[in-house]
This record gives structure tokens, sequence and C-alpha cells, in this order.
């Protein structure tokens, strides 16, 4: 799992915390611009998916 900065300030070991680090980014990254990003991503990818399915 990758360790970023916010995950650092609210727990030391990541990997033992992981429902701790969700319910952070549950409450503090459920946004607008998020939603659009990863709305962008999954189109990305499907895009790309439809290349190999075909």
């Amino acid at each position: 799992m990758p360790r970023y900065s916010w995950m650092t300030e609210i727990v030391e070991d990541s990997i033992d915390a992981v429902g701790d680090i969700f319910a952070y980014a549950k409450i503090h990254f459920r946004t607008e611009e998020v939603y659009k990003k990863i709305e962008e991503i999954t189109n990305i990818v499907k895009n790309e998916l439809k290349e190999f399915i075909v």
C-alpha cells in the first residue's frame, strides 16, 4: 500500500491501520473533484479493456 503523508499523520503503521485509513479517506476525500477523477480513470480502464476483449 502506498504511504502518503496524510496516512503518516493519522497512523504510524499503515498496514496495521487500514481500517483507520479507509475511515479517514471516506470522510476527507468524498469530493466532486475526487469523483470526477475516479470517473475519468474508470473510463480510461474501460476503453483499454475493450481493446483486449474484442
